[in-house]
């Protein structure tokens, strides 16, 4: 039980990981800029706090762009900076 546990944590901080993570959200959302951060979460198997997280550095690195407003708008991937 302990092994898996610490199997699991282990795959949890890899997803994590700023390199990891923010590429595979950019990847995903480089295919379907209308998913939600509930659905990035599932797809990638973190929380969705955790992709919240790396939406905010991939805006703040100008690698990810919102248009329009939270409901009814999308994502556009800006490419690598």
């Amino acid at each position: 039980m302990i092994r898996n546990l610490r199997h699991d944590i282990d795959a949890y901080l890899e997803s994590v990981s700023d390199e990891k993570g923010g590429e595979k959200i950019l990847e995903l959302l480089s295919g379907d800029g209308n998913l939600s951060a509930a659905a990035l979460a599932a797809r990638i198997g973190i929380t969705p706090k955790a992709v919240e997280k790396h939406l905010a550095r991939l805006k703040a690195e100008g690698r990810l762009r919102r248009v329009g407003p939270d409901k009814g708008g999308h994502w556009t991937v800006n490419g690598n900076r």
